[in-house]
């Protein structure tokens, strides 16, 4: 085995390195993180074989993810392999000066990838899928980091975001525009619907005995965001659940209902229920102790609905008046309800809290542009393959029906003539 180890330090690992250049994932995180990422979410397409007393990567299309003596012996060979190449190549780890989780505790490993590198090594040698992969960190470290991502997002919003003009701005076409105008507006909806999508693609990317566990996980990670009161992150969270593709799925929410789990989804829905303008959630956003994280959407729509009824200027005797109502009201919403709440920051240093090496893992992990997250329509085509409805003027059903009978016949016909 040693053999095997000193000629895999000259692996060719050009074509990983392509792979990650092309998803500019190096531009998000350290080029140190994104390794064990990369290597994480393509272990489906990637086999290591030796050759000619050395070793290369090979790509391949197999669905099997059984990984032999070989791959799990050399694996954090590649890994050192891999590292040193970006760095020759001219990746170098950019450490930022305003980090979201530079208040929790540090490890102190040398190489940031370390402790990424012994849980993705856990994940081959287990032979377990991405679900997997998702469930090995706990739902407290994953409401941690994003709730600590979240809110390092949230203190950076600033008043004039919110007046900006064309009013309102966040709604301005194009998104590079937009970005432009209020970018940590934009930057936290881009979170929001990244964390909904992403927990989306874990719920699919599965099959139906680990998507019980991960429907599970997602229903406890919301939970845990509600206790944290980051409401932004619990809604996020739900969001994914009350997906079209999701919530109609009436098998599995049944296989997973205990009485705990239908507690705390009980609780989450509460809070969400849109009459009489969010009041439940607003009731527990004013109750809840420092820190806390609003859901923002809900606050942009207030101040939405408040221009809408308070024009600008108002005309008393044919003379037009500034509208000092409509000023008084927005300024309320964005300080009052909004911007106040930046002022107690979260802090995990407990012993059971997430590390700071784990929660970059954690983000970076979900920053990577995978293969396997969703769009609406390819979400309710799966949803509709997997667990068929019983109407039969259902479109998409009666479209899989005729595949999978087409299918059958051409199968048929195949043994016929064997």
């Amino acid at each position: 085995m040693e053999a095997i180890h000193e000629s895999f330090d000259a692996l060719d690992v050009s074509q990983s390195a392509t792979f990650i250049s092309n998803n500019q994932a190096i531009e998000q995180v350290s080029a140190f993180s994104i390794v064990g990422h990369a290597i994480s979410i393509g272990v489906s397409n990637l086999t290591i074989s030796p050759k000619n007393s050395s070793a290369r990567l090979q790509s391949t299309n197999a669905p099997n993810r059984s990984l032999n003596e070989f791959i799990l012996s050399t694996f954090q060979v590649f890994v050192r392999a891999l590292v040193k190449h970006l760095k020759s190549s001219g990746f170098s780890e950019k450490k930022s000066k305003d980090s979201a989780f530079d208040s929790l505790p540090s490890k102190n490993v040398k190489m940031p990838v370390l402790s990424l590198q012994v849980s993705v090594f856990q994940f081959f040698r287990q032979n377990i899928d991405v679900g997997d992969l998702f469930l090995m960190h706990s739902p407290k470290h994953w409401a941690q980091c994003l709730t600590l991502h979240s809110f390092h997002i949230f203190r950076r919003f600033q008043a004039q975001e919110f007046f900006r003009q064309p009013f309102p701005a966040w709604q301005v076409k194009p998104d590079n525009l937009k970005k432009i105008l209020v970018p940590n507006i934009s930057a936290n909806a881009e979170f929001f619907n990244l964390v909904k999508d992403f927990l989306v693609g874990c719920i699919f990317r599965v099959d139906n005995d680990s998507r019980k566990r991960v429907l599970v996980h997602i229903i406890e990670i919301a939970y845990c965001m509600k206790q944290m009161n980051n409401f932004d992150g619990m809604f996020s969270s739900v969001s994914a659940l009350d997906s079209v593709g999701v919530f109609r799925l009436k098998r599995l929410w049944l296989s997973v209902s205990t009485p705990d789990i239908d507690l705390k989804l009980g609780e989450l829905r509460f809070l969400m229920e849109s009459r009489n303008k969010y009041a439940n959630y607003t009731a527990a956003l004013r109750s809840a102790s420092p820190p806390k994280l609003p859901y923002i959407a809900h606050f942009l729509g207030s101040l939405f609905m408040h221009s809408e009824r308070h024009p600008p200027k108002i005309t008393k005797n044919t003379v037009q008046l500034v509208n000092f109502g409509r000023i008084y009201g927005l300024h309320d919403i964005v300080f009052n309800d909004i911007l106040v709440h930046r002022a107690a920051s979260y802090s995990f240093t407990g012993p059971d809290d997430i590390s700071k090496e784990a929660a970059t893992d954690l983000l970076a992990y979900l920053k990577v542009p995978h293969s396997w997250i969703l769009s609406a329509d390819q979400e309710y085509e799966r949803s509709h393959r997997d667990e068929p409805c019983e109407r039969v003027d259902c479109h998409v059903c009666s479209v899989n029906r005729r595949i999978s009978t087409i299918s059958g016949s051409s199968a048929d016909l195949k043994m016929s003539q064997i």
